[in-house]
């Protein structure tokens, strides 16, 4: 796929998770080194919010807001094409450790 600019590409898996049931967040962008003055943006990975392994300091009970990842591994990264000027998508993994819930995603707040 591919897409006229980097908000574009977020806006869209942004509402493709809303449909299927999870939430995203950009993890890593990488910027362009050779040009210094500029901060361009070369590529991006978006993933889904429960990416990752914490364990907590506060007790489970005490926390109000409780964030609880899962080791989930979908995710999506989108790359700058210099030739053609738009962004594709060079890797997409779509498998959840966890079950997601499109009833419950509109509480969800990115």
């Amino acid at each position: 796929m591919c897409f006229d600019s980097l908000s574009l590409a977020h806006k869209f898996y942004a509402n493709y998770a809303k449909k299927v049931g999870f939430v995203t967040k950009v993890r890593n962008t990488n910027f362009n080194k050779t040009r210094k003055e500029s901060k361009i943006p070369i590529n991006q990975s978006i993933h889904c919010t429960r990416e990752g392994y914490r364990e907590s300091r506060l007790k489970a009970a005490t926390r109000a807001n409780r964030i609880t990842t899962m080791r989930c591994r979908a995710r999506i990264y989108v790359m700058m094409d210099r030739e053609k000027e738009s962004w594709i998508v060079s890797r997409l993994e779509l498998r959840h450790s966890h079950p997601c819930s499109a009833k419950k995603a509109v509480y969800y707040h990115e």
